[in-house]
């Protein structure tokens, strides 16, 4: 596969024009329609200057016009920085202005912004082109703004590569996407399917779960993208018996364990499929998978890594844990720092912050297995605690339905530990039970804070939005 994603896509337009490449709720796009309507847009951005290393943003739902758009925006050499349309909107509004783009996508349509609109202060933006970087991807923050992992597009072209054959891509095959774009994990699967030749269905998401299988089933959908969240929500809430989506030959999972009881009820809901369960970051993509035909299935264990792959367990316990680190050609290039508006590039390997141990010391052989977060720790008052040790705990309490245990900094302490729980419903919990349960089973000689909310927030990608309770812990403090 070329390199260059849109000279890739019109080769496919060239030979098979009249394939539909894209379907969303209410439209369908052939090749040669989408190719054509990528040509329209880098016509309207070239004429607005939008091009040669500006930075167009997109920053919309998924459709057919944020990736008209992506292709459009390629084709005149410009830089696609992807931001989540989900941020609130000072946060989203602040992130652009660091950008200074030529031109935004939003939910309003393509617009373009004159130097009056770019932001006033501060040094100017580097240059992402000089830099060799042709993607931004943000991660999802914390209390200030996202940082930027800027991508060269040989990079994103070598994932498509990567789970292409991973995923066995065959023309006739119908990929549905229910999963948003401003995550690189569903960027790379919706390249692979069009770029492939086959036809990608997308939808918004799984909130009309009687609408989105009826239309899956209609289209003849063969492969889909998942997240355990999204995945049990299909299987467990969707009606499949008779369903046409039981003949599916392939689920996709990454984001998130893949735990067992999970794994029966996909091979249950489709009994044809197999499961490729995935491991990777936004910093390389892919790095290790495995494919499972039948349960049972051993939880967060991967056979399969990406060619050229340098994968290194460092500081391992007794138990053989320690930090995966990885080393490839293809790493990111450096990170943005949106506040400050400067470009960080990357010196050497990629520390992942992600636990993880080897079963066999043959390297032919063995198989990784994924463990925790490498901070799991917090130093309070000078005793360090675990804060997955304070999560069972808290879970341990009656009433509780989900928990979350973060530390954030502390001007007497050093650190603070704050405990997020969400009470199962119609359930009352008392959060001083919760804390005094905490002090008589830890280390802690200061009680922690806890927090009781309705549920707990999430992303799309079903991942607890760390950041969100970070934010409401600070806040906390500065009250205090």
């Amino acid at each position: 596969m070329k390199r260059d994603l849109a000279a890739r896509l019109h080769e496919v337009a060239t030979t098979q024009p009249h394939r539909v490449a894209l379907r969303e709720p209410g439209r369908a796009l052939t090749y040669a329609e989408l190719w054509a309507e990528s040509g329209r847009i880098a016509k309207e951005l070239s004429t607005h200057a939008a091009r040669d290393g500006a930075v167009v943003v997109l920053s919309n739902v998924n459709g057919a016009t944020w990736l008209a758009t992506l292709f459009g925006a390629l084709r005149v050499d410009c830089v696609i920085a992807v931001v989540d349309p989900k941020l609130p909107r000072e946060q989203r509004e602040a992130l652009e202005a660091s950008l200074e783009p030529a031109a935004v996508l939003a939910s309003d349509g393509l617009s373009f912004r004159d130097g009056s609109r770019a932001a006033a202060t501060g040094p100017g933006r580097p240059d992402f082109r000089r830099a060799g970087g042709r993607v931004l991807y943000f991660t999802s923050g914390s209390t200030g703004l996202p940082k930027g992992v800027l991508l060269a597009e040989e990079t994103l072209a070598a994932n498509v590569e990567w789970n292409s054959e991973l995923l066995a891509v065959r023309q006739e095959d119908v990929a549905c996407l229910y999963l948003p774009l401003s995550h690189s994990y569903n960027l790379v699967f919706a390249l692979c399917f069009l770029l492939g030749g086959a036809t990608l269905l997308i939808e918004r998401d799984l909130s009309d779960l009687h609408g989105t299988v009826a239309r899956m089933d209609t289209a003849g959908t063969t492969v889909l993208q998942n997240v355990p969240t999204s995945l049990r929500t299909l299987v467990e809430r969707a009606d499949l018996e008779r369903s046409p989506l039981r003949e599916v030959r392939a689920v996709r999972v990454g984001a998130g364990v893949l735990t067992d009881d999970l794994a029966a009820k996909t091979f249950r809901a489709f009994p044809r499929a197999s499961i490729v369960a995935t491991y990777g970051m936004t910093e390389l993509g892919l790095v290790a998978s495995r494919t499972w035909t039948s349960c049972p299935i051993a939880e967060s264990t991967f056979d399969r890594f990406v060619p050229g792959l340098g994968l290194d367990v460092l500081d391992a316990d007794a138990n053989g844990e320690g930090e995966i680190v990885v080393s490839h050609p293809l790493l990111f290039l450096g990170y943005f720092e949106a506040a400050t508006r400067s470009l960080s590039l990357r010196d050497g390997r990629y520390r992942t912050g992600d636990l993880g141990r080897w079963t066999r010391a043959d390297p032919a052989e063995r198989v990784l297995v994924l463990g925790s977060r490498k901070k799991a720790v917090a130093k309070v008052a000078g005793v360090l605690v675990s804060l997955d040790e304070i999560s069972a705990i808290a879970s341990r309490v009656a009433g509780v339905a989900d928990c979350c245990v973060i530390s954030v900094p502390h001007p007497v302490f050093g650190e603070a530990v704050h405990v997020f729980v969400a009470p199962a419903p119609n359930v009352r919990v008392d959060a001083s039970d919760v804390a005094m349960q905490i002090v008589q089973q830890t280390l802690l000689r200061t009680s922690p804070r806890v927090h009781l909310l309705d549920q707990l927030p999430r992303g799309d990608s079903g991942k607890l939005a760390r950041g969100t309770l970070e934010a409401i812990a600070q806040r906390e403090m500065k009250r205090e």
